[in-house]
């Protein structure tokens, strides 16, 4: 054989020995990123449902607010009548 030949061979085979190491390596560390995103959409599903929670508290705390600001003025309109009546 040549030796552009074996060259070429020598060089065909470092290339696929690097492919067969590269493609070892993303199938070893594309685990590690799987487990990584699992806990990541784990961590996003606890802070939506976090922020769910937050907001209909939030909710009900603030019709129980303008619940009382409608009583206080049922409330200043009732004084402000008794006040406004002619005492006897």
């Amino acid at each position: 054989m040549s030796p552009l030949l074996l060259q070429i061979f020598a060089f065909m085979l470092v290339t696929f020995l690097l492919g067969i190491g590269l493609g070892w390596l993303v199938w070893r560390f594309g685990r590690a990123s799987d487990q990584a995103l699992d806990t990541m959409k784990t961590e996003i599903d606890f802070w939506r449902s976090s922020l769910e929670q937050c907001r209909h508290e939030r909710d009900n705390e603030q019709k129980a607010v303008a619940v009382l600001h409608e009583e206080k003025k049922m409330l200043k309109r009732r004084i402000a009548s008794l006040e406004a009546r002619p005492k006897t």
